[in-house]
């Protein structure tokens, strides 16, 4: 890990290096750099710095992807063994996202295959996201008892599109004596917690 870090704080200490790096971390438009708040504050704080086009940084983030590209593979091809790769691919359909989850798994497994230092042969190259399956054993559970849930959902709609009903159901609950502190909430299909 240290190994890695070294690696690629090494590569990226230049301004304009560093300036490539933080329009992808931080995955900010090219034209960010042409922003007047962005010109103002290089130019507070380092006036010499020239602050190129969006069209230089167009050019500069991809030659950085196409260096460091190069430097991961041959970090990885110098260190054949075991490898775990962990990837956020969560999309808003998870049909669509599980799918496409498959696809590149059963491509990886296709790679590994050949591959003499394969732990089990890749039976065991993937294990799906637990709070992905948690979602979908919950959205199936839902959609066993659908009418109760749209109809919740609705009433939670209804009562949050209006700040005098939604002072008049917390009038309602502490009437009923229901100590709670949250608020009604909706949830939402691609996100397990919020349910």
């Amino acid at each position: 890990m240290v190994m890695i870090l070294r690696w690629l704080l090494g590569s990226l200490t230049s301004p304009p290096r560093a300036l490539s790096y933080m329009l992808i971390v931080d995955e900010l438009p090219f034209k960010f750099v042409e922003a007047k708040g962005f010109k103002h504050f290089i130019n507070a704080t380092q006036p010499l710095f020239h602050i190129p086009s969006r069209f230089t940084m167009a050019r500069d983030c991809l030659k950085l992807f196409v260096t460091e590209k190069k430097k991961l593979g041959a970090l990885l091809r110098g260190n054949v063994g075991r490898i775990c790769l962990t990837t956020d691919t969560w999309t808003l359909l998870v049909e669509y996202n599980a799918s496409v989850n498959d696809v590149a798994v059963a491509y990886l497994k296709s790679k590994f295959a050949n591959w003499e230092n394969s732990i089990l042969k890749g039976k065991w190259l993937h294990v799906r996201c637990t709070a992905h399956v948690i979602n979908l054993i919950v959205q199936d559970g839902l959609s066993h008892i659908g009418k109760s849930v749209d109809r919740v959902r609705a009433a939670v709609k209804y009562i949050r599109q209006s700040p005098q009903r939604l002072t008049k159901f917390k009038e309602f609950a502490e009437i009923e004596k229901c100590m709670s502190t949250k608020s009604l909430i909706l949830d939402v299909l691609t996100r397990w917690n919020s349910i």
